[in-house]
This record gives structure tokens, C-alpha cells and sequence, in this order.
């Protein structure tokens, strides 16, 4: 008896442990799932999804800045009638306006005195005095009267520019005065030679702009309408209250 009870109490410790056992297996988690090979994403790194719009280039920035307009500058031609009035102020070559083309000047105050006044001033006595004389045979040397002498007394001079320039002589540069022999008791200039810086223009054409201003284009020493066929310089008058004065004497093709 003591013997078969021993038996029935270690099959009741087997079965209470196979009943632990089995309770144990129950809470265990069941096998994991199989890890992927891919390290995991952080939230915003992955690469984004690809757009369906294709890549445009950026526009080129368009400059709508407007271009300066120069101002017109508008001219009038000169008919036949006011042309042959022009022309006939540069027919005699002792005219003003004639000795106005012997020299290029931009402005009156930059005009060439000594080619303005060559050929000396009409009605100006060129008689010397005996100072004069003697002024001039020590400034000149032997030889000094041997060819003719003009006087160009200095208020003499400022008339013709004031009344065909529009400027004193003190307003000019003095251009030309180097040339010329100064005497101050008389206030004199002096010039001395045998030949002529006359010319004889060729007047092509003329226009008169809106401000007024006169402009005629011609050729110097042109005797014939077809010596020349296009005008070299150009002279300019401006309006002034007895006409024209003027204004500049330029090429006309610099």
C-alpha cells in the first residue's frame, strides 16, 4: 500500500508540472516576424515623390526701361530767292561775311582775328604817323614798309564784331592777335603783307532750323556749280535784331 501511494503522488507532481508547463508556453510571444534588411526612414527623409510637371527654366528678366529719344531737330531748305539773298552778302570778297570763312570757329568769341582782319578795314586811313613809323621800322626791322601796312585800330575792330558777331573783341579769345603788331599809344594793331586771303564760296544749299538759325553749306574757291560736288564747310547765322549775325563757320564732314 505504502508503496502504490507513493506512486500516485509522483504522478500528481508530474501533472502539476506538465500544467505549469504548459500555462508558461501560453504566455510566451509567438515567433517575430522576419526583420527587413532596410535600415528604418526617419520621418522627411524619404525621397520625394516624383512630379508628373516637367522642370521649366526661369524667365529671363526683360528690361522694359525705355530708350532716350533724341530731340527732332527740325530744319526748313531754303528756296532759290532766299539762297541768291544770302549770296549776294559773299559775292564781294571784302565783305564781312565773306572774310567770316576764313577761319573754322565753333563760336564767335573763338573766330581767327588775324584771318578776320587781313586784309585790313574799309575806311580805316592806313597812313602812318611819325610815331607810328618809328614804332614799327624798331619792332620790324630793315624791310618794314616794303609791303603795304594795315592799321587796325582796337575800337575799329570791336565795331565789325559787334555788329556782324555779336561780341566785343574783349569777349573773344584773341585768336590771331598774336600775328599782329600791337602799339598801345594809338591802341593800334598792325599787319603787314602783299597778298589777299579772299575766297570766293560756292554755296550749295541752306536750311533754317526752328530756333531760327540760318545754315548754308558750301565749298571755298568754287567757281563753277559743278567744281564741287559736295559742300565742304558750313556756316552758321543766327537771328538777330537788324538779320543775321554770325555764328560758327565748321566742316561740314568732320
Amino acid at each position: 500500500m505504502k508503496q502504490l501511494a507513493c506512486i500516485l503522488a509522483l504522478v500528481l507532481v508530474l501533472s502539476l508540472l506538465c500544467g505549469c508547463r504548459a500555462a508558461v508556453n501560453a504566455d510566451a510571444p509567438t515567433d517575430a516576424e522576419p526583420q527587413s534588411d532596410t535600415a528604418p526612414v526617419a520621418p522627411g527623409d524619404a525621397d520625394p515623390a516624383p512630379s508628373s510637371e516637367t522642370p521649366t527654366e526661369p524667365e529671363t528678366e526683360i528690361d522694359t526701361t525705355p530708350e532716350p529719344i533724341e530731340p527732332e531737330v527740325r530744319e526748313r531748305a531754303l528756296d532759290k530767292d532766299e539762297l541768291t539773298a544770302f549770296w549776294l552778302n559773299f559775292a564781294d570778297a571784302g565783305s564781312w561775311y565773306n572774310r567770316a570763312l576764313t577761319s573754322e570757329y565753333a563760336r564767335p568769341e573763338y573766330v581767327d582775328l588775324f584771318q578776320l582782319f587781313y586784309n585790313g578795314i574799309d575806311g580805316v586811313d592806313n597812313t602812318l604817323s611819325e610815331s607810328e613809323r618809328a614804332f614799327l621800322e624798331a619792332e620790324w626791322g630793315d624791310g618794314a614798309f616794303e609791303t603795304s601796312i594795315f592799321r587796325l585800330p582796337a575800337d575799329e575792330m570791336d565795331k565789325i564784331l559787334r555788329s556782324y558777331f555779336g561780341v566785343a573783341l574783349s569777349d573773344t579769345y584773341g585768336y590771331g592777335l598774336e600775328q599782329m603788331t600791337y602799339f598801345a599809344d594809338e591802341d593800334c594793331y598792325y599787319i603787314s603783307h602783299g597778298d589777299t586771303n579772299a575766297l570766293q564760296a560756292l554755296i550749295h544749299s541752306g536750311v533754317e532750323r526752328e530756333d531760327g538759325s540760318v545754315v548754308l553749306y558750301y565749298s571755298p574757291n568754287g567757281l563753277q556749280e559743278n567744281a564741287q560736288a559736295t559742300p565742304d564747310w558750313m556756316v552758321t547765322f543766327q537771328p538777330a535784331k537788324d538779320g543775321y549775325t554770325i555764328y560758327a563757320n565748321a566742316r561740314a564732314n568732320p
